[in-house]
Formats: C-alpha cells, structure tokens, sequence
C-alpha cells in the first residue's frame, strides 16, 4: 500500500513549528534549540518527499522508510501539540491568578511534571526524525523545488475557474448532420454499426482545460496530443490533466508531465490510474491530504462542502497564511480540488449550500493513497479494524461492531457516527472515545430511541 501523504503530514508538523504558543513556550523550557534543529531536519527531508512517494512503488525499502517517517511525523504533531497546547493553558492560568496557578500546581496536571516528561519526548522524537533522515541517501532521491503551501498563489489566475461540465466537447453541427443520417438509414435497415469517433473532443476538452483563454502555443500541442494519448481517451483522466496544466507555462514543464516515470508505475487498464496519480501528486501537500481524507467516506456519499472544511480545518490539513481566514482557505482548497476534477459538485441550493461527491475512479486513488489510515466500518459487520487507522467512519447499528473492536489507545483523529446511535451503544461509544487523546472531530448522532435526539458534533485544534 502507497503512502501518497507523507509530505503533507510534514508540512503540518512544519506549520506547528512555527506557531506562537509553540515558540513562546518552547523558549520557556529551554526546548529552542531542539524545536530549531526538528524544523531544519523536516525541512531537508521535505526536499525529497515527493521524489520518494513517485519512485516508492518500485522499492519495498523505500516504502518502509516512508512509512516509519510518517508515523514519526504523526508522533512529533501529537507531542507539539500537547506543548503547543500546555503554553496556551498558562496563559490562561496567568489570567485567572496566583490562586489558580497554584490549584493546577497541586492537582494532577503539574505543571513540572508536565515539562519533564514533554522535554524528553520532543527531544526523542528528534532523535528518531534526525537518524531517519540521514537514511534518505541510501535511496538516491533527487530534491524537488518546495513550493508554497498551495502550489500557487491565490493570485495566480481566475478567482473562479470552474467549467461548466454540461459544455458538449467537439462540433455540434456535424454531430446534428451525423445523427440525421444515422437516423435516416435506421429506416431501411434492420441493424446499424456505431463506432466511436475519438479526438476531436477530446483535444477540444484539454483546450478548455488547459488555456483558460482557448488559445493553445503551438509548441505545446503536440505535446499535450502525446499526454492526451497516454490517457487512453478517458475523460475524467483528460480533465484532472488539462487542469494540472493551467499551472505549466514552459515547454519543459510540459515535457517532464509527459515523461513523467509516473506513467510506467502500473499496468493498469487504459492508465487511468497513473493519469490520475499525476495530478495528485502535482497538487500542494495541503490539497493532498485534504482529497485523500475524503476517502473516509463511502464510495457515492454526498458531502457537504461546509462541513467537510470544518473536518479539514480540525485536523489541521488547512495551513495558516498570515492573516488569511483558515475558513476562506479551506473554501478556497475545496474549490481548487473541485476545478482539477478531484471533487465533483452535485447541487448548489437557493441558500448558496453545496453538497459533493467523488468520481468512483478518484475515491480509489484516495483510499489507495491514504493507505489505512482511514476505515469505514458499516453493514453490521464485526471487522477488526487495523490499529493503523485514524480516521473511523462508523455507520453501523449492531452495537457488536464497536464492542468487538480493540483500536489502540489515542489512535483516532476522527470519528464520524453519521446513523443513530442505540441507547446500548452508550457505553462503548463513551469508552472508545474517552481514550482518545488525540481526538481531533467527532461528529455523533446521539440515541435512536429519543425523539429529536440532537446530533453531537465537535472540531477541535489545539494549535
């Protein structure tokens, strides 16, 4: 299984590092050094992700090390959060007073005892990230341009850039003229031949896609024919392209797409798959993590943009920049993912709400590059669920589903209960969650049997 998110996970570690709290207090403890020293090991082995994550197909040991490196990264956000977190806390105490300082001194969150034990962890999971880093030159990985934590700035074209999918690629009055003749020799004949007709549209459909003005370079056709080509014809994998290559203003650019070793990384049919992970893996690490979380949800689920920005931001997939509004910026991801064709818009209501679904091809590339980090355990079945996961999508009503399931303490970063909850079900839906420390959204609806049972959301983040 391909690990497709490793450098968004360090690029949030990267995000907490340099927070406020996580700096004021960090200062505080004496951890400077040691939080300056895990930002430049980060930064160096970011150099290479994407280099890793292409060419991890081809190498069982690279794949190993991509793993450890992620769940080291998981491990460091865990234990910066709570620093992150602890800095916040005495600001707040140092609000309230001496007397409350002294209360929280005596109770069972010391403050002393707090240091102690998350100095030794920041400085063991700098230890782990430094001797997994110097392991990167054993796989001879070239280091990519860091761009920023979009891609490209908000600046850089339309504020909206959405097609119009209901466009018919191609041209209409010979395709009139041609169904009146097809028309016309139904009468005399009892069975007719249909062929396709290929390439007209879809040239026209990368066109649209590409040159946001319908003009092409000459220089770049032929270009765009061969990546065309590679797609097998398949509009979905034509459309997510074209879009890539808004963004791809040099020849050379264009040339490294089509020459990409993406393309010999799998044998699958009509290559819809290594189109597909092409444009993955061209999108900034915020809007990667964010596509592959939608792999939570079941294959034809409609979601709702708002509270799937919501479930974003408390995850803290959506990156801060500067004064901008996280709310905006995941709006503005959700857009963008929309415009590459990794989400798909299926009704905008009269109040401006709009709902979404992912293509049956796109969701299996998210649950492919995800891994089992994400779960959905339904149907009444009693699964073990991986202890790898953290990300659970339960929409099950046997109460043995989640009693017959043994998720490791703090595993879960969401966990998503979208069916009414039966009242037997208090008591384990209470212990899972009580042992999750990093619990990060929660979305429950609460008792069947209650009329007008509210439901029970909650996003938090703590840096």
């Amino acid at each position: 299984m391909a690990d497709g998110i490793v450098s968004a996970v360090v690029e949030t570690v990267l995000g907490i590092l340099s927070s406020a709290a996580l700096q004021e207090i960090g200062a505080l403890w004496g951890l400077k050094n040691e939080l300056e020293s895990l930002e430049s090991i980060l930064c160096t082995v970011q150099l290479v992700l994407q280099d890793a994550e292409i060419k991890q197909r081809k190498s069982q040991a690279l794949r190993s090390w991509l793993r450890k490196l992620k769940h080291a990264a998981y491990d460091a956000e865990n234990v910066l959060d709570r620093v992150a977190t602890e800095g916040l806390k005495r600001r707040a105490d140092a609000e309230r007073g001496m007397q409350h300082k002294l209360n929280s001194f005596l109770s069972k969150r010391n403050p002393l005892l707090f240091r102690l034990k998350m100095v030794s962890q920041v400085r063991n999971i700098r230890g782990k990230l430094d001797a997994l880093a110097k392991e990167r030159f054993d796989f001879h990985l070239g280091d990519g341009a860091v761009e920023n934590r979009f891609g490209e700035s908000f600046d850089s074209r339309q504020t909206s850039s959405l097609v119009n999918e209901l466009y018919i690629y191609g041209r209409n009055e010979e395709k009139e003229m041609i169904v009146e003749k097809m028309l016309d020799a139904v009468r005399d004949q009892d069975d007719l031949s249909v062929y396709a007709i290929w390439g007209m549209g879809t040239i026209l459909l990368v066109r649209q896609r590409a040159f946001t003005n319908g003009d092409a370079k000459e220089n770049l056709v032929p270009i765009g024919k061969a990546i065309v080509k590679k797609c097998g014809g398949v509009p979905l994998a034509i459309k997510a392209l074209g879009s890539l290559m808004q963004f791809k203003r040099l020849e050379s650019e264009w040339l490294a797409i089509r020459e990409s070793e993406i393309w010999q990384l799998s044998d699958d049919e009509n290559g819809i798959l290594p189109a597909l992970r092409l444009s993955y893996y061209n999108l900034a690490p915020a809007m990667r993590q964010c596509f592959a979380y939608c792999s939570l949800f079941p294959k034809d689920y409609v979601m709702e943009k708002k509270d799937l920005v919501q479930l974003w931001m408390a995850n803290g997939f959506v990156p801060s920049q500067g004064q901008s509004d996280l709310n905006l910026t995941g709006h503005w991801i959700f857009n963008e993912l929309v415009c590459r064709s990794f989400l798909q818009i299926v009704r905008t209501d009269y109040r401006g709400e709009v709902t979404c679904k992912m293509h049956d091809l796109m969701h299996d590339l998210a649950v492919f590059v995800m891994g089992q980090e994400t779960y959905i355990l339904e149907h009444d079945k009693v699964i073990k669920v991986p202890k790898t996961i953290r990300h659970l999508y339960l929409n099950s009503r046997s109460s043995s589903a989640i009693k017959g399931n043994k998720l490791k303490s703090g595993s879960l970063r969401s966990l998503l209960v979208p069916c009414r909850v039966p009242l037997d079900w208090k008591e384990g839906i209470s212990s899972l969650i009580s042992k999750q420390e990093c619990l990060r959204a929660l979305h429950v609806s609460l008792f069947d049997h209650i009329k007008n049972s509210p439901k029970f959301s909650l996003q938090v983040r703590t840096s």
